[in-house]
């Protein structure tokens, strides 16, 4: 069924979809995280199959983090080799996300969307004070190695939940480099 044409999908709801992916991504931008939280339940909710909602999710993505990235630019500087860690370990893991997906059932998808959304939620409630200051940690070559392998695991569940994977970045480098919430967030 092509999303353009489909007659379940009327005008109001295109304009709903649109306003809630706009709300979802600006609240992105300023958390670090959570446009997959809103945005992909949302077009689900729209009656949008699981595999079209995650593609239109993940072009969303890329053009925030394009943005993001730019407003950003003056704190990514000091952070190089961190952000080409991420994209190294994470983009494969992407696309062996992407791949994952067309072998599991929707039915399951939409089951682990919920349990993995539900546990962030309950998570951040859990840690309320959260990279709220910078703390110096001191980094080995096995923090790396532990840095990389949820790099891509975080990838994998990037390409094929993509809910709330920001939200994980984030604490990812909260927790391993013990960056404040605001540099987790240009980062991530």
């Amino acid at each position: 069924m092509d999303f353009h044409n489909d007659p379940y999908l009327t005008i109001f709801s295109r304009f709903i979809i649109f306003i809630i992916s706009y709300i979802s991504n600006v609240f992105s931008s300023i958390a670090g995280g959570g446009a997959g939280l809103i945005q992909l339940p949302a077009l689900i909710l729209f009656g949008i199959p699981y595999y079209k909602a995650l593609a239109i999710h993940k072009v969303a993505t890329v053009a925030l983090g394009i943005g993001g990235s730019i407003r950003n630019y003056k704190n990514l500087e000091k952070n190089y080799f961190i952000i080409f860690q991420l994209i190294s370990f994470g983009i494969p893991g992407v696309i062996l996300g992407t791949f994952i997906v067309y072998l599991i059932s929707e039915k399951y998808l939409y089951l682990l969307l919920g349990i993995f959304t539900i546990t962030l939620g309950i998570y951040s409630f859990i840690k309320p004070n959260l990279g709220l200051i910078s703390v110096q940690k001191n980094i080995k070559p096995l923090t790396y190695l532990r840095f990389n392998s949820f790099a891509f695991i975080i990838g994998i569940l990037n390409g094929s939940i993509s809910s709330g994977t920001g939200l994980l970045v984030t604490i990812l480098l909260i927790q391993t480099f013990g960056l404040d919430f605001l540099s987790s967030i240009s980062i991530s």
